[in-house]
């Protein structure tokens, strides 16, 4: 009885053992699958809010609302959340289909990423900062554009 009982034993081991491999191996699989048009379309989206974020910030900068101060500390906040996007906007990480919008996406979080820092800059110049509301209005229409474009 000893020996049936050590031999299942050994036996559950194995089993355990190599249901443990096989889940390393199918979540490792997982991971290096190519992003879908979903994630792309969270990226997107998330750039999209800092570029709405950032036209406020221009806005209530240019009627003289927010202190140079404020506006560089979120100016510095919006562009770790830009440059965070963006590193995660490889097109090689994505489905090949996707490649042409992940490079837009890719184009465009270098423009948000300009224009926050030029709002930085602007200190309290109410005229660059009313010029960069205009430039943020204009990459929200685009990014919103790019994100409806990849709804399923």
């Amino acid at each position: 009885m000893q020996k049936r009982a050590r031999s299942w034993s050994s036996w559950l081991w194995m089993a355990i053992a190599l249901a443990a491999v096989v889940a390393a191996v199918w979540v490792e699989a997982l991971s290096k699958q190519p992003s879908g048009r979903a994630n792309l379309k969270i990226e997107v989206a998330s750039l999209r809010s800092q570029a709405a974020v950032g036209q406020l910030l221009a806005e209530q900068s240019a009627a003289g609302n927010l202190t140079s101060t404020f506006v560089a500390a979120q100016s510095s906040q919006i562009l770790k959340n830009v440059d965070s996007t963006r590193a995660r906007l490889r097109p090689s990480e994505f489905e090949p289909a996707l490649r042409e919008d992940v490079a837009r996406a890719g184009d465009l979080s270098s423009r948000l990423s300009e224009d926050v820092r030029a709002l930085e800059d602007a200190g309290g110049d109410g005229a660059k900062a009313n010029a960069l509301k205009q430039e943020f209005a204009e990459l929200v229409s685009q990014l919103l554009t790019l994100e409806d474009s990849l709804k399923s």
